[in-house]
């Protein structure tokens, strides 16, 4: 919540709380502190609300959705390319800034994780799908 800010007082008095379920149920009393831990028992997609309260008790708030996975390597392209790479960059903002603002690109996320054993498998057997992948994703990056 660090970004947090008010046009009356400085982001250091604002208080915060989450509910990480998005669901009307406070997970967190309100709190100076601006970073929150929360552990998901199963990988998915999961709104999170954040509320900001002023000292005149005044209030905004914003839901996002969270992906939560397995484990970090469970995307092929970090497997095949390594976590720090430009490639798997460009992947996540195309994730991010394209695929997540759409009900469908969210599904297309979802099958994407729950099946990257498989995918992985079948990327390494067809190279040019690898390549195609890479294409689209530039093509789309690049305008943004």
């Amino acid at each position: 919540a660090d970004p947090s800010t008010d046009a009356e007082d400085p982001p250091e008095v604002l208080e915060v709380r989450w509910d990480f379920e998005s669901d009307g149920i406070w997970d967190t009393e309100y709190s100076i502190e601006k970073e929150a831990f929360h552990r998901y028992e199963v990988p998915d997609f999961y709104p999170v609300t954040l509320e900001v309260r002023d000292t005149g008790d005044m209030t905004g708030s914003l839901t996002l959705e969270v992906m939560v996975f397995d484990a970090p390597s469970q995307c092929p392209f970090v497997q095949m390319y390594g976590e720090d790479s430009p490639e798997v960059e460009k992947l996540r903002k195309f994730r991010d800034n394209v695929l997540m603002k759409s009900k469908v690109g969210k599904a297309f996320v979802r099958a994407y994780y729950r099946n990257s054993s498989q995918i992985a498998e079948i990327l390494e057997k067809h190279p040019l799908l690898i390549k195609m992948a890479e294409k689209v994703v530039d093509a789309v990056t690049d305008k943004q």
